[in-house]
């Protein structure tokens, strides 16, 4: 898991809800490798499920949004020292 990269622009609709004082959660699935999509789409399912359930039961409300910053920031992509490699 990894902080999303990008700007505070507010034509995005991840920023867009968060200036208007709404949440959102971004779930973005990759193309994997076959062995790894059941893993992905489960970890993505809980992510949800867990959302939902903590916006029920009030939870959500007293999670600390700072603790976002906590996240590391993206690293170069897998394989891209492949890439790079390979362009040589």
């Amino acid at each position: 898991m990894t902080r999303y990269p990008g700007g505070d622009y507010e034509g995005i609709a991840r920023n867009a809800y968060g200036i208007l004082g709404s949440a959102s959660l971004l779930v973005e699935l990759s193309d994997l490798p076959a062995a790894q999509t059941e893993f992905q789409i489960n970890s993505a399912y809980v992510s949800m499920v867990s959302t939902v359930k903590a916006a029920a039961d009030g939870s959500l409300w007293r999670a600390d949004p700072a603790r976002a910053d906590s996240i590391p920031a993206r690293g170069p992509a897998i394989g891209s020292d492949l890439v790079r490699a390979d362009a040589a």
